[in-house]
């Protein structure tokens, strides 16, 4: 296991001391967000999609529609940016100009492979199921009352597993660092 992500990509210029690369810092910022960004290139155009992700491990996971453009675009093996942010509050000031927010973000480079292995789908598309019901411990284990994933449901979801070829880089909120 890699004892820091930081590479010359992902290390944060403008105010380096709040850039974290450490992998506690970044798995632990990752499994408490409910959505991040992906960014990717079509056409010569960028494009950014929200939508929801989770971690199996080391993997960084996301899912959509297996018919979006954005599944379909990754696809192809095309180089993407997926984006984390954890909003921790507004800074207000006298001025605006010096309003602000603290937040702790993960930014991940890398291509996208389909989740084409059925056992692998399964328990990706359960881990999905557990990351968004975590906030509501009333939910928790919800996974087993819902229509399971082999349901017609199933071959309209396309899960993408992300992988890493440069590194992730979390940022650290104004005061913790």
């Amino acid at each position: 296991m890699t004892a820091t992500l930081q590479t010359p990509r992902t290390t944060v210029k403008r105010l380096p001391k709040r850039g974290a690369y450490d992998r506690v810092t970044v798995e632990a910022i990752v499994d408490e967000a409910l959505i991040c960004h992906v960014g990717f290139v079509v056409d010569g155009q960028p494009v950014v999609i929200p939508t929801i992700h989770w971690r199996g491990g080391e993997e960084l996971y996301f899912h959509g529609s297996a018919a979006s453009r954005m599944l379909r675009s990754l696809k192809g093996g095309i180089d993407a940016c997926v984006t984390v942010t954890l909003l921790d509050g507004l800074v207000l000031a006298r001025s605006a100009f010096h309003h602000s927010m603290n937040y702790r973000s993960v930014v991940v480079f890398g291509k996208a492979r389909e989740v084409t292995d059925p056992a692998e789908r399964a328990t990706a598309l359960d881990s999905l199921v557990e990351h968004v019901c975590a906030l509501c411990a009333a939910h928790m284990g919800r996974r087993d009352s819902c229509a399971t994933h082999a349901s017609a449901g199933r071959s309209r979801r396309a899960v993408r597993r992300g992988d890493r070829d440069t590194g992730v880089c979390g940022g650290i909120p104004k005061g913790e660092e």
